[in-house]
């Protein structure tokens, strides 16, 4: 290492090395060099990753063209906004589309048993297995109480068990102006929270944390937004490890 930090000084000749330092526009300034020995943020698992085209379109017809287009051309992952549509739209919305071979995930769900109990409804009339299918089901608002909470997962992880049925929306902060600090602040913080009701409704840590999807919005400053999200994976598993014990002394 001071071998490699002599040479570079030597290609800087009288500049200092600090020169070097790249201000992001979250107001951090990063380094010019980084090495393993210096940290390790290794996360110790494979992340799930998801990117799916959010579509609004308020007309269900125009809404699956340009689903179906979407397709076409290559995506493998849909979203619908729900605040656009109702339920007794979906099979007008899911016309033609091979939901079994995607991710489908609903966002803006004001009613989330309507939704899912609509979406069941869809893969039993087109015999679609829906314990097979991937997605999510992002809610605006979190059953209140354990017995919703507890009723809630029986309806959507019992027809859905591979869903996501609680997402954390923090695209709201990226849109309204918060840093990448105050992002994940809010993501730890409203993950935190869903994470012990899910566990008071009677989910196991493992379970609950299956059920937790966070949807975050990237921005242009493309290499610190990659720093974003690995920076919360290495926090979120922080957030989970002190719960395991608890759970096991339950």
């Amino acid at each position: 290492m001071e071998e490699w930090m002599q040479l570079v000084q030597k290609e800087l000749k009288e500049r200092p090395i600090e020169t070097l330092n790249w201000e992001v526009d979250e107001d951090a300034v990063v380094g010019p060099y980084h090495t393993s020995s210096e940290q390790d943020f290794s996360v110790g698992y494979v992340p799930v990753q998801d990117q799916y085209q959010l579509i609004s379109h308020s007309n269900p017809k125009e809404w699956n063209r340009i689903a179906l287009d979407s397709l076409m051309g290559g995506t493998n992952a849909l979203g619908v906004d729900c605040s656009s549509h109702t339920p007794d739209t979906l099979s007008t919305l899911l016309a033609g589309i091979e939901v079994q071979y995607i991710s489908i995930h609903f966002v803006n769900m004001h009613d989330g048993f309507a939704w899912a109990k609509a979406f069941k409804k869809f893969c039993d009339d087109s015999s679609i297995d829906s314990t097979q299918l991937n997605g999510s089901f992002g809610r605006t608002n979190l059953p209140q109480g354990a017995e919703a909470m507890k009723e809630w997962q029986r309806q959507s992880r019992g027809s859905f068990p591979r869903f996501r049925t609680i997402a954390i929306d923090i695209c709201l902060i990226h849109e309204k102006g918060g840093s990448i600090i105050h992002e994940l602040a809010w993501a730890l913080t409203a993950g935190h929270e869903a994470l012990h009701r899910l566990i008071d409704s009677g989910s196991t840590v493992d379970e609950a944390s299956a059920c937790l999807q966070f949807n975050f919005a990237i921005g242009s400053s493309y290499f610190p937004q990659i720093a974003k999200i690995r920076a919360f994976r290495w926090m979120w598993k922080r957030v989970i490890k002190p719960i395991i014990p608890c759970m096991r002394v339950r």
